[in-house]
């Protein structure tokens, strides 16, 4: 199991990050298959790929620029980087394909 530390995030945007009841890291978690776990000021990703990692690296340094323009880090603005930067499908995330289906068909 590989694992990664994220230590240069506020409190304020690991909050946002997470979203209501860890709505927006599941949504990245499921994606990617890692385990996102949030220890005070401290980011912990783990999974058995490092490609995935280094994927949900780049996600969570692109929703910190999201934040720091005051844009607001939600399933939306989510779903919408993955799929344009990672190239993802929404295999794992069934309101991800509600939503793509509803608003890009």
């Amino acid at each position: 199991m590989l694992e990664r530390d994220l230590n240069t995030l506020n409190i304020h945007i690991i909050t946002k990050l997470f979203g209501p009841l860890d709505i927006n890291i599941r949504i990245i978690e499921n994606e990617f298959d890692v385990r996102v776990v949030n220890r005070g000021d401290d980011i912990k990703i783990t999974s058995d790929s490092s490609e995935s990692i280094s994927q949900v690296v780049e996600v969570i340094h692109h929703l910190e620029r999201l934040y720091s323009l005051n844009d607001v880090i939600d399933e939306k603005n989510i779903n919408y980087y993955m799929e344009g930067c990672c190239k993802v499908s929404f295999r794992n995330n069934v309101r991800a394909n509600a939503y793509y289906i509803y608003y890009e068909i």
